[in-house]
Parts: C-alpha cells; sequence; structure tokens
C-alpha cells in the first residue's frame, strides 16, 4: 500500500494536534475537576499560587473550582490584612466561595473583631469557622442581619465561654440552633449550657446533659 504524502502530512498533523491539546479545550466539568484534584495535596496553597498566576482565564475558573475547598487559616495580622484586600478587589469572585475560615491569629481584640467581622460579612455562605469568643462575640452583636445560614460547623478556641451573654443575643442563638457540630479547643473546662441545639450531632434532638459535650481537637 502506498502513502501520498498529503496523506503523511494529515496524520502528522492530527498527532500535533492531538498532542498539544489544551486544557482551556477540556470541557468546564473535566477541567474543574482537575484543578480540585490538583489542589487536593499537602502543597494545596502553593499550587493554587501558581495556578491563579498562569492567566486571567485560569484565576477565575480556579475561583470557581477551589476555593469551595480550600480551608483560609489567618494566623497574623499580614494574613487578616491580606485577605481582606483579596476579598475587596474580587467582591463577587472570593467571597461568595470561601466555606472555611479559621480565625486563629494572636492579634489585639480590637483589630480582630474589626477585620474579623469585615471578612464574615463578605463570606456569607461559610460553613466551617474556628474562632475565639471575641469575634464571636462581635459577630453575634453586629447589627448586620443573620445571613450565615449554611454555618454549621463552629471550632471555639477558648476554655470559658460565656454562654449567658453569647445566648443572649438573637444572632448567637440562631447560628447554635443551625449548628450540626461544636468543637471546643483550648482547654479542658467545658460547661454546657441550658439550651437547646436543634440540630447538634451526635446528639440532635435531645438536650445535652454535663458530661456530654463532643470535645475534639479541630483538623485545621
Amino acid at each position: 500500500m502506498v502513502l501520498r504524502w498529503s496523506q503523511i502530512n494529515a496524520d502528522r498533523d492530527t498527532a500535533c494536534t492531538l498532542r498539544y491539546f489544551g486544557f482551556k479545550d477540556f470541557p468546564i466539568e473535566i477541567a474543574t475537576r482537575i484543578l480540585v484534584l490538583a489542589t487536593a495535596t499537602s502543597t494545596y496553597w502553593r499550587t493554587y499560587q501558581s495556578l491563579i498566576l498562569v492567566s486571567r482565564e485560569m484565576q477565575a475558573l480556579v475561583y470557581d473550582a477551589c476555593l469551595p475547598y480550600l480551608p483560609v487559616m489567618l494566623h497574623t495580622r499580614k494574613h487578616f490584612d491580606s485577605f481582606c484586600m483579596l476579598l475587596a478587589s474580587h467582591r463577587t469572585a472570593v467571597g461568595p466561595r470561601i466555606r472555611h475560615v479559621w480565625f486563629i491569629a494572636g492579634i489585639k481584640a480590637s483589630i480582630e473583631r474589626t477585620l474579623g467581622l469585615t471578612i464574615l460579612q463578605k463570606c456569607t455562605r461559610i460553613t466551617h469557622i474556628a474562632c475565639n469568643i471575641n469575634l464571636l462575640r462581635a459577630f453575634a452583636d453586629s447589627s448586620e442581619a443573620f445571613v450565615h445560614h449554611d454555618l454549621k460547623h463552629l471550632t471555639l478556641v477558648e476554655s470559658m465561654i460565656p454562654w449567658a451573654q453569647l445566648l443572649h443575643q438573637p444572632a448567637s442563638h440562631q447560628l447554635f440552633t443551625q449548628l450540626t457540630h461544636l468543637r471546643v479547643s483550648g482547654g479542658t473546662k467545658f460547661v454546657i449550657p441550658d439550651f437547646y441545639f436543634a440540630s447538634l450531632r451526635p446528639y440532635s434532638g435531645t438536650r445535652l446533659r454535663s458530661g456530654l459535650a463532643s470535645v475534639s481537637l479541630p483538623k485545621f
């Protein structure tokens, strides 16, 4: 069988096209899955930071695919400031996609309250947070309408919890009613309040009694 030169060139062009199949040519479902898997490693933030620098198109795709799965861990004042700037510069692309935030920085209480509330107001679809009593009380005392209806997991980085003060506010009452997971980290003294945690697991539907609290360390 004799191959024509034009057929050989056509086969070579086809092979080159297949070899250099671009990432942007994947169906959006496949591209999204690849990005999620790429950031599901121990070096997820390094991978994420590299991907968003590829192009604006890639950045938008990474925000949409990865941010709901990446925990934001705020350890320092610099972390707080940097994340606030990111939320301000990408109002619709970042805040609504954030699901996990750990407020565990050792900064001044007044700064923590101000910046922490700014972050919470912009990230209205959070499902998991870790914070101390200072920020939680600021959240409960806020004059803003309660919009964090997806918030189900709360880790309190505190040993003593002023339940009477917390549960006095309508916002905290709403929050504790919808929680499915409550963890305490930072001490051994934990007093269970006289409050009906309607959604809390594994004791959902029962009134908690002293000694039945699920106290564990959060998996940051």
